[in-house]
């Protein structure tokens, strides 16, 4: 890959670097774009942080698309969690950001099976799991009316044939983007972060609402 030299060459010169050169630098860059801040307590913390990871990319995976392309083995779900794992072990990397980056691995680029891996990547964010289980599975103990049931079954039907009518000449790898948009988890993580809450969800405020099963319930 021609990339990989470059990537390489830049994680070594950050790991080689003079530690205050990269302590300037990162403060030259907080000023602009305000982005140390998000990850570290101070200036300081992130270049220290930013100088380990460095050497740790350098030492342990020659190349930085290593972490996700090496040595890896398994079923998807045993390679997610390696993945999350090889994340996790990086200075200032929390859960969230772990979980963001495997989730883009999966979903944008096609890793460990793509969007129908997707199941495995519920396990990790409390918020995107939340939103998927109440707003679309069905709960085993739905008592609705079964011809009510039966008629809505039928004009999905109907729509599904409609669609495919429309689409029979969209290729298939075009069809599966249209299912599920690479950004599915994000909004999964954000509606669930900041209106599927856990004890005061914003139902009438959330953007699913009107296909929530959870919503019609309660």
């Amino acid at each position: 890959m021609p990339g990989q030299a470059t990537t390489k060459t830049f994680w070594e010169h950050i790991a080689n670097a003079d530690l205050e050169e990269l302590k300037d630098f990162c403060e030259f860059k907080d000023d602009e774009t305000g982005y140390t801040g998000s990850y570290a307590a101070d200036v300081d913390e992130f270049a220290l942080a930013l100088q380990e990871n460095a050497r740790k990319i350098s030492n342990d995976y020659e190349f930085v698309e290593n972490i996700w392309d090496a040595g890896l083995s398994g079923d998807a779900g045993e390679i997610i969690e390696e993945i999350r794992k090889r994340f996790l072990g990086f200075h200032l990397i929390n859960n969230e950001l772990a979980n963001i980056a495997v989730f883009s691995l999966v979903c944008d680029y096609g890793y460990a099976g793509g969007v129908n891996s997707i199941k495995y990547l519920m396990e990790y964010d409390v918020y995107a799991a939340r939103v998927n289980e109440r707003a679309f599975e069905k709960p085993e103990d739905d008592d609705a009316d079964e011809e009510d049931d039966d008629a809505e079954i039928e004009e999905l039907d109907e729509i599904v044939a409609e669609v495919e009518e429309e689409e029979e000449e969209t290729e298939d790898e075009e069809e599966e983007e249209e299912i599920m948009p690479a950004p599915f988890y994000l909004v999964l993580h954000w509606i669930g972060k900041d209106y599927c809450k856990s004890d005061d969800p914003k139902c009438e405020h959330c953007p699913v609402s009107d296909n929530c099963h959870y919503y019609f319930q309660n």
